[in-house]
């Protein structure tokens, strides 16, 4: 279906999702799956012509589709050769339907009822612990926009002051001056420097100085870097792909995923695994990816006890991989 955007204020809130090409549609499949288990309410999905087939048959899955599920198929401008995703990021503030928008990637899954902004701030989480102080990967990406923003970048790298690390997998807003400002800075200073995960790192240096909130890891759980135990996690965030990629990711993600399959939700048995590489690469070898331990990780069953006891995943039974 191809959906005209809603008039601003005609929805009040609703999470977002934002799909290009056809490589994380079955990573969308089971966000989508995870949030209807908490949440009934206005969802929208903004993608293209890839991959708007594949949506399109999950909108017609009444338990998906929930009260209401928008398949927005648009246009999106080539900027570069490469990293056009990253960058056409920094339009969703200007595409979404809502008045009041949870932005969540694809690659997340839903462990509560979705939170959205209480006041104008734009809300942005932080990735895991790290801040510009104690994360030598911060700074050194922020050192690499030097030639591009140099005040943005000697802001942070000499201040006193450690700034959270910023992930953009999540982003709560809503539509105000704030947001405009932001959206605009955003897009502005991402396309100074299109490259990989532009949107993340423009986002980094601007918001000191930008009307913002920083969540903390709950609301952007990483399963290989947060600390924190994941019974506190919100949303699980599968960042690079290590819902498959690292062994703490996969024992999370997959037992979504066989539910997923069970429940042969969005028709996925007649299509699965999709263009999801790695996934179709652990299923023919299991012992292709591996990873350290981590002492510190909980164990996923702790997340069931936030679940509706007739959502099937208490039960056990999962659909074979």
């Amino acid at each position: 279906m191809v959906a005209t955007l809603s008039k601003p204020g005609e929805i009040y809130s609703g999470v977002l999702y934002y799909v290009v090409g056809d490589k994380h549609i079955t990573n969308l499949l089971v966000s989508l799956a995870s949030l209807r288990l908490h949440y009934s309410g206005p969802v929208a999905i903004l993608c293209d012509d890839v991959s708007s087939g594949l949506i399109e048959q999950m909108a017609r899955d009444r338990r998906l589709a929930g009260d209401q599920l928008r398949v927005c198929t648009l246009s999106w401008p080539k900027v570069s050769k490469r990293n056009n995703g990253y960058a056409n990021k920094t339009l969703l503030f200007d595409r979404t339907p809502f008045n009041s928008t949870l932005f969540v990637d694809a690659d997340t899954i839903f462990a509560a009822p979705p939170q959205f902004a209480t006041d104008e701030r734009v809300c942005l989480t932080q990735f895991a612990h790290w801040t510009t102080k104690n994360k030598g990967t911060i700074r050194k990406r922020i050192a690499s926009w030097n030639s591009h923003t140099p005040e943005l970048c000697a802001h942070q790298l000499n201040a006193t002051t450690a700034y959270p690390a910023i992930n953009t997998g999540v982003i709560a807003w809503t539509r105000g001056d704030a947001a405009t400002h932001f959206s605009k800075t955003w897009r502005a200073t991402t396309l100074k420097n299109v490259s990989f995960i532009c949107d993340e790192i423009a986002a980094q240096l601007i918001f000191p100085h930008c009307h913002c909130a920083v969540w903390d890891d709950r609301f952007n759980w990483s399963a290989l870097h947060s600390r924190r135990p994941v019974a506190e996690a919100c949303i699980l965030h599968f960042h690079g792909r290590k819902n498959i990629k690292h062994w703490a990711g996969r024992k999370v993600w997959l037992r979504y995923y066989r539910w997923v399959l069970a429940n042969n939700y969005g028709n996925v048995r007649t299509w699965a695994p999709g263009n999801f590489k790695e996934l179709a690469k652990y299923l023919r070898d299991p012992k292709i990816y591996d990873g350290p331990d981590k002492d510190w990780y909980t164990d996923p069953t702790q997340l069931l006890s936030n679940l509706p006891h007739d959502s099937g995943l208490n039960a056990g039974e999962y659909y074979p991989l």
